[in-house]
């Protein structure tokens, strides 16, 4: 399978599926398309997470409310 890029050496944590393990992720355009399977080299950018938590859609909820 040809892909875009690859993260490689993080921590993937994913509570939807119950993952939390080191893996490599695989990605095409915005897609994610392998985790930790065969996967070939990238055509565009390998990504070392070593060190960091790799998740999918954290999205930055917060505000600032006055009175």
């Amino acid at each position: 399978m040809k892909v875009d890029y690859i993260i490689r050496n993080g921590r993937v944590m994913d509570p939807l599926t119950g993952v939390d393990e080191g893996r490599a992720v695989a990605g095409c355009g915005s897609r994610i398309v392998d985790l930790g399977g065969e996967i070939a080299e990238p055509r565009w950018a390998e990504i070392d997470a070593a060190g960091c938590i790799v998740t999918p859609g954290l999205i930055d909820f917060h505000t600032h409310l006055y009175h």
